[in-house]
């Protein structure tokens, strides 16, 4: 189970990753998130036609300053959006499916309503903004509605945890089309896909790993970790994050890596180098003033590079294949994202450039889709 810093600035263990790949839990808490940063903008013009007025904003939960995830492995207890309707703020959760041929759709209880001398009351403060992504179809439904016309049951997918189960020909009536969600939906789509990309780096990272270990027994090769590289520092990152640990001296790491940037970093040099940034700022309970100065202008200096590789059209070296350049490519950006916009929810350092969206460094998706065969 592995260690991680909470936005406090102590460590906490957190049971939500035991037995997983930390990044593997960031991966399956963005795909929702995803979701949540694209349909915003759609959601706030839905409002002004089903309110008729022109004077509603929506905001991700806690305004503009957001996380997507928090590094402490805790789901926070917000709702998902603010929406205020002339003078009126009102509360609305997101959910979704990916599904049709479903029998029920299911809503955590906790959502729906909290347990008062022995009854369960539903929420008042909020509704459900609800989409069924196959037929781009959306609906509204209070708490109120999702429990009585749901029955508390558990849930097969969920481990048979309890949850409020809504029969599809009941759920399915309240439902609509709109046609502008149809663009919005391929997008989300499409930012999956880059996201089911980016994770095949750990992946091949892994077995490479597995199999240079294996052959020190198998063919008597010798397994070195070079010193003062690039190359050995990520290797020592890599081991020590696979034991699920941390360096005692995290935070001299964490500046040495901000040392070993260069403008000439292919993308594979680019990926490791996010790899051991994000793994010791993760581990880094409080930065101190020099660490946060070195790492935002390393960080800044990422957010040049990721402009070039794309003006480069992704090649960064003829020893590597255009799919190794996409997957090494989109892990470094992922990774850049997710720092930057801790460090200006976090740390307040507002010269960074605002991410709103995940994967909104791409340029052009529909591109790197198709260069490596996902188009």
């Amino acid at each position: 189970m592995r260690k991680v810093r909470d936005t406090k600035g102590v460590y906490a263990q957190s049971s939500d990753i035991k037995s997983r790949s930390y990044l593997k839990y960031r991966e399956d808490m963005k795909k929702k998130a995803i979701a949540e940063f694209e349909i915003k903008e759609w959601f706030e013009n839905k409002l002004k036609e089903l309110y008729k007025t022109d004077e509603v904003i929506v905001k991700k939960s806690g305004g503009d300053a957001h996380l997507w995830f928090t590094r402490d492995g805790k789901v926070s207890g917000e709702v998902d959006y603010k929406a205020f309707i002339g003078r009126e703020e009102k509360n609305f959760e997101f959910q979704y499916s990916d599904r049709l041929d479903l029998s029920h759709f299911d809503f955590k209880v906790s959502k729906v309503g909290n347990k008062k001398g022995g009854v369960r009351i539903p929420h008042r403060d909020r509704s459900f903004l609800y989409i069924i992504k196959p037929s781009n179809q959306f609906a509204i439904l209070t708490p109120e509605w999702v429990m009585e016309n749901g029955e508390e049951a558990g849930v097969p997918a969920w481990g048979n945890r309890t949850a409020f189960r809504v029969p599809k020909e009941t759920f399915m009536k309240r439902f609509q089309k709109d046609e502008d969600l149809e663009q919005i939906i391929k997008t989300i789509d499409k930012k999956n896909q880059l996201l089911e990309i980016q994770s095949k780096f750990v992946e091949r990272e892994s077995k490479k790993l597995s199999s240079d270990l294996q052959q020190v027994v198998d063919k008597e090769k010798i397994f070195q970790v070079m010193p003062k590289t690039l190359e050995g520092f990520y290797t020592s990152c890599f081991f020590v994050d696979k034991v699920d640990d941390y360096p005692e001296n995290y935070s001299l790491w964490l500046v040495y890596a901000t040392s070993l940037y260069s403008g000439n970093l292919n993308s594979y040099e680019f990926a490791q180098l996010l790899y051991c940034l994000d793994f010791l700022y993760g581990g880094t309970s409080k930065l101190q003033a020099n660490e946060i100065e070195v790492l935002v202008a390393t960080i800044k200096k990422c957010s040049d590079h990721i402009k070039t590789m794309q003006k480069d059209g992704l090649q960064t070296s003829k020893q590597i294949s255009p799919f190794e350049e996409t997957v090494n490519f989109l892990f470094a950006v992922n990774l850049y994202e997710d720092i930057s916009q801790e460090l200006r929810h976090l740390y307040k350092i507002d010269d960074l450039v605002p991410v709103d969206k995940i994967f909104q460094s791409v340029d052009n998706i529909d591109s790197v889709l198709v260069g490596c065969g996902y188009g």
